[in-house]
């Protein structure tokens, strides 16, 4: 009697423990993250390199495109883990690629973190728990654009096509045309200077000088070049000098048989100790140069508005001086 009621009371306890074993186990549903709508405002400013340039003025393969987002969640939508995308259509480059902490305008805390990432023309928004303990939330995003030439077949009034979460974000339209390129015949002189980035993201701007282009035959071919802008210096280790011969063939000026010019025995290089002006001595020659060198930027000093001046001015024996200004 006994050692029945001992194996019944072990038969209880035995079923107890696997029926709270399972309770124990069962996992609580996990909640996957979303893609959540938010209200976009945008606004566009317009650059040619550091130049603002006005609301109607056109656009081209070398305008910057900078763009301003004011966003705010609707209420009572968003939790910790999901995520807002902005995404851009092919025929414009998203310049930089960053992840950075975004911030709740009001409070200034921490809402979640964005990544900007060109390969897939992408912004994407995680968010933290921030957003299901707070309502108004708000922020901004700004982003920087560039147009991709060869994804563009036809000029006239373009629209951005951004998208967030299959919705068109509203942006300015714009007018975009083609860069006139090409060299003019007879033209002893021509420069060129574009704004770039270095790996460590930092600006700089590329010059290059195409002289003596005719490969007239001259006596104390000298190039100077002056920095017309503060806060801009030259790189005294960017310098590379080529020479040989120009050929002018449709539309354009093309190098034949160039080389790496010799400094001491092709040409003489002084920097000034502020770096800002230099001169090319090239003697007497009836060789061609191509000239290329970068110029350092003070962000402190450069503002986005201003053009960057730059003049470079060929001078020999049987020409008139030649002056060339390039404004990046």
């Amino acid at each position: 009697m006994i050692r029945n009621h001992l194996l019944t009371m072990l038969k209880m306890i035995a079923f107890v423990a696997l029926v709270l074993g399972g309770i124990l186990t069962i996992k609580p549903a996990q909640v996957k993250a979303a893609e959540v709508p938010v209200n976009l405002t945008a606004t566009l400013t317009k650059f040619q390199g550091t130049r603002q340039l006005p609301a109607d003025a056109p656009v081209n393969e070398n305008t910057s495109l900078e763009l301003h987002f004011e966003a705010s969640l609707p209420n009572n939508t968003a939790k910790a883990g999901d995520t807002t995308v902005i995404h851009f259509p092919k025929e414009f480059n998203i310049l930089s690629s960053e992840t950075k902490a975004i911030l709740d305008r009001a409070t200034g805390a921490t809402i979640g973190t964005l990544t900007a990432d060109p390969a897939t023309r992408t912004i994407t928004v995680v968010y933290n728990d921030f957003v299901e303990k707070n309502s108004n939330v708000s922020y901004t995003i700004d982003a920087t654009l560039k147009a991709v030439s060869s994804e563009i077949t036809e000029f006239g009034t373009k629209n951005l096509n951004i998208t967030s979460n299959g919705q068109v974000v509203q942006t300015p339209s714009f007018a975009y045309e083609a860069v006139t390129k090409g060299d003019q015949a007879g033209e002893d002189l021509a420069k060129y200077g574009w704004m770039r980035k270095d790996n460590q993201d930092k600006d700089y701007i590329a010059y290059e000088v195409r002289v003596n282009s005719s490969n007239k035959d001259l006596s104390n071919l000298v190039l100077r070049d002056q920095l017309g802008t503060g806060g801009v210096t030259y790189d005294k280790n960017s310098f590379v000098i080529t020479k040989g011969t120009y050929v002018y063939d449709s539309g354009a000026y093309k190098t034949t048989g160039f080389v790496a010019a010799q400094a001491g025995v092709d040409y003489t290089l002084t920097i000034s100790e502020d770096g800002k002006s230099f001169n090319i001595n090239f003697g007497n020659t009836s060789q061609g140069y191509f000239v290329k060198y970068r110029g350092n930027i003070d962000k402190t000093v450069v503002t986005r508005s201003q053009d960057i001046q730059n003049t470079a001015v060929m001078t020999a024996d049987e020409i008139e001086a030649i002056t060339k200004v390039a404004a990046v």
